[in-house]
This record gives C-alpha cells, structure tokens and sequence, in this order.
C-alpha cells in the first residue's frame, strides 16, 4: 500500500513477485494448522502476479501494476510498462509447482516461454521490451545479467524432475545461486564439515553441473515434454475421480 497526493492506492510490482514462492517454501515453518492456509495465501500472490503478465498484450509483465482507478494487475504509468527480463514471476511458479504438483504453474511458465521466444528474442540473444501492453514491441537493447542466472535457471527448474536440486537440500539465494542444506548432523564436533568424501545420507551433496545455461533448444524441449505429461496426467486422475462417482 502506497500513500500519494491522490490518497491511498494499492499495488505490487514485478521484484516482489517472488513472494509467492516464499510464503510457500516457508509454510512448512509455520505451525502444522496454518501449513494450508500459508500455501493458499502463496497460490494467491503467484495468480495475482500471473494476471500481470496474462492482462498485457504481450503476455509479459509491467514493471508495477496498480488495483485503483478501475485497473486490475495493470500498470497505469507509462513509466511503469516496461518489461526488463525479469524472473521474480517465474521464480514463483517454479516453487508453487514443486510444493504443490499443479500443473497450471508450468502452463503459466511454457506461456512465459513462449511470449519470451516472440517478443523478446534478437539475433543476439534476448533484450528487454518498453511497453509490454504494445502489440510491436520496442526492444531496450539490453539482455540483463540476471536473465541467465535467474531466468532461464527457474524456467529449467520448474520443467525438471524434482529430484533436481531438490528443495529440501538445497537454498537458493538472491541470485538464485544453489547453497547446500547443511545439518547438524553433518557437521564435527569443533563445528567443522565432515569430510566430504564420505556418503553420510544427511550431507549435502555436490550440486549437479548443469552446464547452465544448457542449449536454449533443450530447454524448450524439455519445457514442452514436462508440459505435456503434467497435461496427460491431470486428464487422467479427473478420468479416474469422474469414474469414481
């Protein structure tokens, strides 16, 4: 909530949009009867942050977006529309999908993919857009260095099996950098790590090399496999309960 010359008005903005996967990541925190609400309030944060990008005609999202003044996940400011590579939003759907197995989460992500290979794609590589509400699209000439860290990074994530950097061994930080769970089971008695060639089942791991990024033309194609098996499975657990009554 901001207070301006006009009175109070709400809105959000694309770099908080990675509170979605936060709330949820952290209900298991929470006392055991508040797990679900946690996880519903994260499911609202990550819907509202995907009507930012499904409201523009790019499909990609403003900078802000506003709910006063009759807008609805819009951006009102011309200074507000444009759309810098960012990954908050997919960052999101990387975490709700793992905690929660919906498949709507990577249909949400292959539409970001696909509004990414449209708009923002350039012979040498991909560059930021001006206005995303703008059916031709004006390019910022610029590919930002959290484009690859973050980005495509959560987009091959979200697309992967979970045992992938799961979540329960691994953090990742602000950059999106993974950083291994270390328990106190792993550590020496002075507070050292044990020594890292052992298999001890609760020691983190060495984090798998993913050569990221990988080709952009395996990540698409994993993206659409992944997409497709999560659709096919879907249709078949709403056979099953239908054939269930």
């Amino acid at each position: 909530m901001e207070r301006g010359s006009a009175g109070p008005h709400k809105n959000g903005s694309s770099p908080s949009c990675f509170s979605g996967g936060m709330v949820g990541i952290g209900a298991d925190d929470g006392v055991p009867e508040k797990r679900q609400h946690y996880l519903d309030l994260a499911a609202e944060i990550t819907h509202t942050c995907h009507e930012s990008y499904s409201r523009s005609a790019t499909k990609l999202g403003p900078e802000a977006f506003r709910f006063d003044g009759g807008a609805e996940a819009t951006a009102t400011r011309l200074s507000d529309r444009y759309y810098i590579l960012r990954p908050e939003v997919i960052e999101s759907y990387m975490y709700m999908w793992r905690l929660t197995h919906d498949p709507k989460y990577r249909q949400w992500g292959w539409e970001a993919v696909e509004a990414l290979e449209k708009h923002c794609r350039v012979e040498s590589g991909y560059s930021g857009i001006r206005d995303v509400y703008a059916s031709t699209v004006s390019h910022d000439n610029m590919q930002q260095s959290f484009f690859l860290s973050e980005t495509l990074k959560y987009l091959y994530l979200l697309f992967s099996d979970d045992d992938l950097l799961p979540l329960d061994d691994w953090v990742f930080n602000t950059e999106a950098h993974p950083v291994p769970v270390v328990r106190k089971s792993c550590l020496q008695e002075h507070g050292g790590p044990r020594d890292t060639e052992q298999t001890h089942p609760e020691c983190p791991a060495q984090p798998p090399d993913l050569g990221f990024m990988p080709a952009h033309s395996e990540t698409l194609m994993r993206g659409k496999t992944n997409l497709e098996r999560s659709g096919s499975a879907t249709e078949q657990k709403e056979g099953e309960s239908v054939s269930g009554e």
